[in-house]
């Protein structure tokens, strides 16, 4: 079959674009995740996890004055995804500055020359518990302005979140109106107090919580803790003590109060 000049050279045009067309083009291939080279094999890396962040930070105040004293202080801020805390964590601020306050102006009053050893002052967090609508922090205190030892007491806050406000509580906040709470308290605390070998229960000097001394509590997923000083409970000796009692042993909570959530996932009302 004869082929005209026209027809050779449109022949040879479209192979030539056939080429060029097969060289630029980029075959399409399937993505793979990467690999990483582990004793001698190639292994995918596996994608991490998106990790929750963190629910709080602890931050640090100081109050200085040189020759004179050291101050420093330790506070809460609590994070959240969904809401506005800034009164909440204004109120956490609040509560540790002003101890701090307090003190360095009780040392203005007796000071008026510099010492012949540093004052101090030094908060510390001890104990934080985050929960929806509760937040329980405790801080550890620590004075020195002079003496055989330093003085240690606790500092303990409760807030709970009620439409949309923060509010500071109390340990009576926790049980159903009119219950003598203090009277509950007491049985529970006082034996667990003994069995730790508190020296002023066992000589019968300590037969009841004070309320100042019930108020120094912190809550937890399990129950509630109370915090007692050196010479609350017994001489500087015998140094602090925790007691945790279990939600289980309180007959009175109230289960539409601060503790709702808490004692919901504890499952207090089926064990009551």
């Amino acid at each position: 079959m004869r082929v005209g000049v026209r027809g050779l050279i449109a022949t040879f045009s479209a192979c030539l674009l056939f080429v060029g067309a097969g060289s630029l083009a980029v075959p399409i291939q399937k993505r793979h995740p990467p690999h990483r080279h582990i004793h001698g094999r190639h292994r995918p890396v596996k994608k991490s996890r998106r990790r929750v962040g963190k629910l709080y930070v602890i931050q640090t105040s100081k109050i200085n004055q040189p020759d004179f004293w050291t101050v420093s202080g330790q506070y809460v801020h609590v994070f959240s995804r969904f809401r506005i805390i800034t009164s909440l964590n204004e109120a956490i601020k609040n509560s540790t500055l002003i101890g701090m306050t307090r003190w360095v102006n009780e040392q203005k009053l007796y000071v008026k020359s510099a010492p012949d050893h540093i004052l101090t002052y030094a908060a510390t967090v001890k104990s934080v518990f985050v929960a929806t609508g509760l937040v329980s922090i405790c801080n550890q205190v620590s004075e020195y302005t002079g003496g055989a030892h330093s003085l240690t007491y606790f500092e303990c806050g409760n807030w709970q979140e009620l439409k949309g406000k923060w509010d500071r509580i109390s340990i009576k906040s926790l049980f159903e109106p009119g219950l003598d709470y203090k009277s509950e308290l007491n049985s529970v605390v006082i034996p667990k107090l003994k069995s730790k070998g508190a020296q002023w229960v066992w000589s019968k000097e300590m037969k009841t919580v004070p309320t100042e001394d019930a108020n120094q509590f912190t809550a937890s997923k399990t129950g509630l803790i109370f915090h007692f000083a050196p010479y609350e409970a017994g001489p500087y000796s015998q140094g602090i003590f925790t007691i945790l009692v279990p939600f289980r042993e309180f007959k009175g909570l109230r289960l539409d109060g601060p503790l709702k959530r808490v004692l919901k996932l504890a499952k207090y009302a089926e064990n009551k």
